[in-house]
């Protein structure tokens, strides 16, 4: 048949592991590690104090030749 786009109006939710939830029913917070060998952005959704949905993003700084391996050719 075709897609169908959310309206302008609808409010956005959030699919957490207490089903869709809007996302202005949910507290949103972040966190940066940054150090030599990675950085690592987290995102947090809670709903009252409980965490709900959680992703961890991480980017090697080091490489394959920070690891050591390239040392061996």
């Amino acid at each position: 048949m075709g897609t169908t786009t959310p309206a302008a109006t609808e409010e956005p939710h959030v699919y957490t592991a207490r089903g869709h939830m809007p996302v202005a029913a949910l507290q949103y917070s972040t966190d940066w590690k940054v150090s030599d060998t990675f950085i690592q952005f987290t995102e947090t959704y809670a709903y009252q104090g409980q965490v709900v949905k959680q992703s961890v993003h991480v980017f090697d700084r080091t490489g394959v030749t920070g690891a050591g391996a390239a040392a061996t050719f």
